[in-house]
C-alpha cells in the first residue's frame, strides 16, 4: 500500500485532502517527508497507510479505522481526532515532528 500524509489547517482537518499532500509506497521502518514553503500559521498533519490503495480510510461497521494512522501531537484517544490535540505552530524556522502509527 501507500503512505498518505496531509498538512491541514483547521478548516481542512478531517475533511479529505489537506493544503499540501504527500504519498509514497509503504516500507518497513521510519519514513521521512517534508512540506516546503509553508506560510506561518497553525496546522496539523494526518498520516495513514492506505493498504488497499483506494485513497481513503477504511472503517469497521462500528466506525473504527482498519488501516494504520497517526496525527501530529500523537493523540490516540478514542473517538474522532480533534484539531486542537494535533495542532502545531509554524513560524520562520524548520520543524521536525514525529508521528506514531
Amino acid at each position: 500500500g501507500n503512505i498518505l500524509a496531509a498538512l491541514h489547517t483547521e478548516e481542512t482537518f478531517m475533511r479529505g485532502g489537506g493544503i499540501a499532500d504527500y504519498s509514497t509506497k509503504a516500507k518497513a521502518g521510519e519514513l521521512s517527508f517534508q512540506f516546503d514553503n509553508v506560510v506561518p500559521g497553525v496546522y496539523a498533519i494526518s498520516v495513514m497507510q492506505d493498504k488497499n490503495e483506494n485513497y481513503r480510510m477504511d472503517m469497521e461497521a462500528n466506525g473504527m479505522p482498519v488501516e494504520p494512522y497517526g496525527f501530529s501531537g500523537n493523540d490516540m484517544a478514542m473517538g474522532p481526532p480533534v484539531f486542537d490535540n494535533s495542532k502545531f505552530e509554524v513560524e520562520d524556522q524548520d520543524l521536525e515532528i514525529r508521528i506514531r502509527f
